[in-house]
Parts: C-alpha cells; structure tokens; sequence
C-alpha cells in the first residue's frame, strides 16, 4: 500500500471520517490504485476503474472499490462528472 493510502486508513482508523481526491480514469482493464499525483499542493490518488463513464457505472465501481479497500462507506462528494473528484469515506 502506498504511503497516501496508509494515511488515509489511519485516520479513517481514528477519525472514524476521511475525506481525499481522486482522479479516475474510467474503462481501463481492471480496477485499481495508480500513482499518487500532486496537485495544488495536495495528493490525489488516481484510480483506474473497470467501468464506462455513462449513466454513473463509473463513479459505483469506484465506491465499491473504495468500500471494499477501506471497509468503510464511500461517497462522492463533488466531481460526480469530472475525472477528479472529492470522496468522503465513513467508518462502519
């Protein structure tokens, strides 16, 4: 696990929220983290998703993804039709 990623488990871990940018990349082979790119002077995790941007099969493959990762709820913030986006993901 990347060194973002490991940072974002503790403080889901602790805060029990978390919230971060991704910039997904839809139709790609499988899903999976990429390389973590620095934007604004702040991370963002780019993310390859198995699923086609049309009708929100991507932004749901994202956040099962990410539900399934972290084992915590995720939800798309801002960016719901944009490559980057804002999620939140929520202890269970």
């Amino acid at each position: 696990m990347n060194p973002h990623l490991k940072t974002l488990a503790k403080k889901l871990k602790t805060e029990k929220t978390a919230f971060f940018r991704v910039k997904i990349t839809p139709r790609s082979e499988k899903t999976e983290f990429a390389e973590v790119l620095e934007t604004d002077n702040e991370p963002t995790q780019k993310i390859r998703v198995a699923a086609p941007p049309e009708h929100g099969k991507a932004n749901q493959k994202l956040c099962k993804f990410l539900e399934k990762h972290f084992n915590a709820e995720a939800k798309i913030i801002s960016g719901h039709t944009n490559s980057i986006k804002l999620v939140k993901l929520s202890a269970n």
